[in-house]
């Protein structure tokens, strides 16, 4: 029911602001601009991680890496413009924000991931998804835990945080930052596959809020 519900709440997204229910929907709207820009430099990194032809490269980048090279300008742009963050930064993990926030964090390692980015555009990136999340979960945990998909216990913790711990966590633990959904590649094919069609692309929309409303798994 609560998937439903959500799924429907996207769909709002989608539809003029004639509405008159529409002022309900800006809150959700507002955060679109600054999660498309998120997206983008995201979708863009995994392309150029994409195109190194890396020895070992993760799971994820071996099996999309065809997709994502041959991925065209109007698909990323539907792409990136999907009201759903493609970016994780162990926002279903609380034992290890916990950690994080009490800068305890050696003593809980992200998981690992074989593909790295390079260091100064994954910590910009974090610094932006942080501020973001930051933002969401003060004003609208709903829309946190729904396009974002930080579990409720993480909304909580970086909700508390404050300025200055966003930056030391973005420059110490921005190399955490990984694919949203890594473990279904299934989910990003649908995504790559979709973009080229704006009702596919409402679908995949709906499969991720569904998959945001899935109870989070036990850490690794």
């Amino acid at each position: 029911m609560a998937a439903l519900l959500l799924a429907n709440a996207a769909m709002n997204l989608f539809r003029d602001d004639t509405d008159p229910r529409a002022s309900i929907r800006w809150s959700a709207r507002s955060v679109l601009a600054p999660l498309s820009d998120i997206n983008e430099s995201f979708l863009q990194l995994l392309i150029d991680v994409a195109k190194r032809r890396e020895a070992a490269p993760s799971d994820f980048i071996a099996e999309l890496r065809e997709p994502l090279c041959q991925l065209s300008e109007s698909a990323r742009a539907i792409a990136r413009g999907t009201p759903v963050l493609l970016v994780d930064m162990e926002f279903r993990n609380p034992m290890w924000w916990g950690a994080v926030a009490t800068d305890s964090a050696k003593t809980h390692t992200a998981h690992t991931w074989l593909t790295s980015f390079p260091r100064n555009r994954a910590v910009r990136l974090a610094r932006s998804t942080l501020m973001l999340a930051w933002h969401l979960a003060g004003t609208d945990p709903a829309s946190c835990l729904a396009l974002l998909g930080l579990s409720s216990p993480v909304i909580e913790i970086v909700g508390a945080l404050q300025p200055q711990q966003i930056e030391r966590i973005a420059e110490r633990q921005g190399t955490c930052l990984r694919p949203r959904w890594e473990d279904r590649p299934s989910v990003w094919r649908h995504l790559l596959s979709a973009a080229d069609d704006h009702a596919a692309a409402q679908g995949f929309t709906v499969r991720a809020l569904q998959l945001s409303c899935a109870p989070a798994r036990p850490p690794s």
